[in-house]
């Protein structure tokens, strides 16, 4: 045991409990009052913002987008003609269409077709109530629209009316009102707003009705239809896919409904207008193109033409054959006639010597006439050798046979003069059909190039000719490109306001907002306001808590012997504390505080009486010798002789000055006279001696001293001290000085030092705490023996238990066996 007093003298560390969700119930349930205030408040003020939000309508609607149709990419002729083309476009066009039909330039024709830039409304209890234009009384047409403004008809007598005209002029901060008088169909022309006229329809409201019947909002069309535009909300129903969901929100259904039909109506009119402006601009195009290109084949035509004329030629490859053939001929007779005139040469040889000879034959000549004379050339020769040699020349047979021989040999030297000249020819025939052989391929190159032109142009015409009766086509068939699927329909069930969410949140911020409250009170305030925050701050000791006052307690002396309050049971658990944490021999008590008003003087009183009804001897000193105020707390009046008196030698007998008996078992030693130098009298020898007198006299000494954080004597009466009681009081102490009371600790400038909690029955209104008059005495020391919290219960006290203490000691006792449980 004296090792666990030992160990519960040091400050241990502190760590801040996390909030759990009882604290959170507890805090809740304390504070009841405050959350159903403010949730009732909250409520009721949700309950007023539901009610004067106007209901909102949404009207959807299915359809189809042609995906084939590109307002990018119909223009775009090729398309057919360059089928590679399309994979450098998108393969869906439908994310562009979705944003053409959400575009301000579509809306404004919707709101201007719909005249939904004029509003009607009448006067209701919660809010303004809006009327479908149809269903107003009275229709405004608006011809020209210079700012916003508001016709409120106030009455209406037979075909005229009264009505206050309200605008705001641009940097003004007022609106600015003018009345009306005018007849119905009258065209009203105000320079200010613009032109106007407003028509009877049918009276939902007497004829004679006096004050505003009906309200007409008039705004230009470009601001509403930018307001709508964000109010519409077009979407793929899938990704990639091509139906599309149309929705829009309005405080009238039929209105949300008539603006989607009409804004698909307006869209499919848009893009068949789009569509037919494209086919005749493309039309004009493919015009203009075929002419162009008409001129421009004909052109080709001509030049090929030419080209033939010029060359001779139809066919080129055909004459280019011919003539390769042709070349093949006549190299081949050439060749033919050169090996003639080899032959011939050799027999021009023979002719040409002195001797005659016999001719050779079957040498491959081919003319049949030349070898017929070479035939008859043998022939005479042969008959002139069977004369023989010697017959004379003149014999006229020999000369016969010789002339003809010259003949014949005339015959065969024209002959072959013939054949040189055929060779001579054939050769100039073959050089001029190789040149024009030669300019073959040149010749083929620009006709295949003129005829490429020509195919080219050919194809060209005949695919604008195609298109063009596409294009004409389109232009007279244009289709939608929007398909309805589902059209919007009047939905009777509003999807705005929630009122039932908005309700919710407002009882949520009511029901959090007295949390914030409190948690910024707690965190601008700057005293202790509860137990637990002294437990969390000081790595003190804390002996007891101490509970307020209740009514009819007046007087500082609270303990008496049989008293069962709560304030005498929580000064027995400090007596009890005191018995494990006062040293070995020790018997001075010192009580002191930070500030004046703490507490120390209460503590020092009751807690000399708790000691005193216990038997013991037990003194109370007042120490602090400048204000000396606990003859006064005690006796009633201030007591001239006491302790100073000994201290300065005027009394020698210490006993006399003691005020024996001055509260029950307990004397009581008073200041005296108020000394100039208390300061020299608490440093003097006396002083320590006065008090081993006292130590002997007495079981215990209770000191009540001046506090410690204004002067020097709490320092100089802590010598003669062996257990320092330090008071702290919820709700005057300051927060700051409890980080004070640890620094003192820490340096050990109060001997044994135990801070004692009071008053905790001041915490704030909306702390658990100001009902919690027990502590866990010994807390963190292991010693509370089981008194937990609650001190007087069940101790007999006089009044009846009430149900709610009931079923808090029924939740200690719980808490208590899980604790040991565990």
């Amino acid at each position: 045991m004296a090792e666990n007093i030992e160990n519960n003298n040091q400050p241990a560390d502190k760590k801040e409990a996390p909030i759990t969700i009882r604290d959170i119930v507890d805090f809740v349930l304390f504070n009841w009052y405050w959350f159903a205030l403010s949730i009732i408040v909250f409520i009721g003020l949700g309950v007023a913002y539901a009610l004067s939000r106007q209901p909102v309508y949404r009207s959807s609607a299915m359809i189809l987008v042609d995906e084939k149709y590109n307002r990018s990419s119909n223009s775009d002729i090729t398309t057919g003609f360059m089928p590679g083309s399309t994979m450098f476009r998108p393969n869906s066009g439908v994310e562009d269409e979705l944003l053409i039909m959400g575009s301000r330039t579509i809306m404004e024709q919707v709101v201007q077709d719909l005249d939904a830039n004029i509003w009607y409304s009448s006067k209701g209890r919660f809010r303004a109530e809006p009327i479908y234009a149809p269903d107003a009384p009275v229709r405004l047409f608006a011809d020209t629209i210079r700012m916003p403004y508001a016709v409120r008809i106030q009455q209406i007598d037979g075909d005229r009316f009264t009505a206050a005209l309200e605008y705001r002029l641009p940097g003004a901060r007022r609106k600015s009102v003018r009345m009306i008088e005018a007849t119905f169909g009258e065209t009203i022309r105000d320079t200010t707003v613009g032109v106007f006229r407003i028509l009877q329809q049918h009276m939902t409201v007497e004829p004679q009705g006096k004050g505003e019947i009906v309200t007409v909002a008039v705004a230009p069309v470009r601001n509403v239809a930018e307001n709508y535009a964000r109010r519409l909300n077009v979407a793929q129903a899938q990704k990639m896919s091509d139906v599309v969901n149309v929705s829009f929100n309005s405080n009238l259904p039929q209105q949300a409904a008539e603006v989607v039909n009409r804004l698909i109506a307006v869209y499919n009119q848009d893009a068949m207008e789009t569509k037919r402006e494209t086919a005749r601009a493309t039309l004009n195009f493919i015009d203009e193109r075929l002419q162009s290109v008409a001129v421009e084949l004909g052109d080709v035509d001509a030049a090929i033409e030419r080209f033939k004329s010029q060359n001779s030629a139809v066919d080129i490859t055909y004459e280019a054959g011919l003539s390769l053939q042709t070349v093949r001929d006549y190299e081949n007779q050439l060749l033919a006639t050169e090996i003639q005139i080899e032959m011939l040469n050799a027999i021009a040889e023979i002719l040409e010597s002195d001797s005659v000879g016999i001719l050779p034959v079957n040498i491959g000549i081919q003319d049949q006439a030349l070898s017929s004379a070479i035939d008859q050339y043998n022939e005479l020769i042969i008959e002139k050798m069977r004369l023989g040699p010697n017959i004379s020349d003149n014999n006229p047979i020999i000369k016969d046979i010789n002339t003809q021989i010259s003949s014949m040999q005339s015959a065969l030297k024209e002959s072959f003069n013939a054949l040189r000249i055929q060779q001579e020819s054939l050769q100039k025939q073959l050089s001029r059909i190789t040149q024009k052989v030669h300019t073959i391929p040149s010749l083929e190159r620009e006709t295949v190039s003129i005829e490429r032109d020509q195919e080219v142009k050919a194809t060209l015409y005949a695919f604008l000719l195609n298109k063009r009766e596409e294009t004409a086509l389109s232009l007279v068939a244009t289709t939608p490109v929007a398909q309805v699927i589902d059209a919007a329909i009047v939905d009777p069930l509003p999807v705005a306001p929630r009122r039932s969410l908005i309700v919710l949140i407002f009882m949520i911020i009511g029901a959090l907002l007295p949390a914030v409250i409190i948690y910024l009170i707690e965190q601008m305030r700057t005293k202790v306001s509860s137990v637990g925050e002294v437990e969390k701050t000081l790595q003190v000791p804390i002996i007891g808590a101490i509970p307020s006052k209740t009514s009819g307690m007046h007087d500082d002396k609270i303990v008496a012997p049989n008293s069962r309050d709560v304030i005498t049971e929580a000064f027995r658990m400090v007596r009890t504390n005191l018995d494990f944490t006062m040293p070995q021999g020790g018997k001075v008590i010192m009580v002191t505080s930070s500030l004046p008003g703490e507490g120390k003087s209460f503590v020092s009183i009751n807690l000399s009486l708790t000691l005193g009804i216990a038997g013991k001897r037990v003194l109370l000193v007042d120490l602090d010798l400048r204000k000396a105020s606990l003859s006064e707390r005690i006796s009633g009046r201030r007591q001239t002789r006491g302790l100073v008196n000994y201290l300065v030698k005027r009394e020698e007998d210490l006993d006399k000055l003691i005020s024996h008996n001055a509260m029950q078992n307990v004397d009581v030693l008073y200041v005296g006279v108020i000394p100039p130098n208390p300061a020299e009298l608490l440093m003097s020898d006396n002083m320590a001696a006065t008090f081993e007198e006292l130590r002997r006299m007495y079981d215990y000494v209770v000191v009540d001293t001046p506090p410690v954080g204004l002067i020097t004597d709490t320092m100089l009466i802590n010598r003669v001290a062996d257990l320092t009681v330090f008071s702290v009081r919820v709700g005057h102490t300051l927060k700051r000085n409890l980080l004070g009371i640890n620094a003192m600790n820490e340096r050990k400038v109060l001997h044994n030092l135990n801070v004692i909690i009071t008053d905790i029955g001041a915490a704030r209104s909306y702390t658990r705490e100001s009902t919690t008059y027990g502590y866990g005495y010994g807390y963190g020391y292991g010693y509370g023996y089981g008194y937990g919290y609650g001190y007087g219960y069940g101790y007999g006290q006089d009044k009846k238990m009430s149900l709610r203490t009931r079923i808090k000691i029924f939740r200690k006792k719980l808490k208590k066996r899980r604790e040991k449980r565990y």
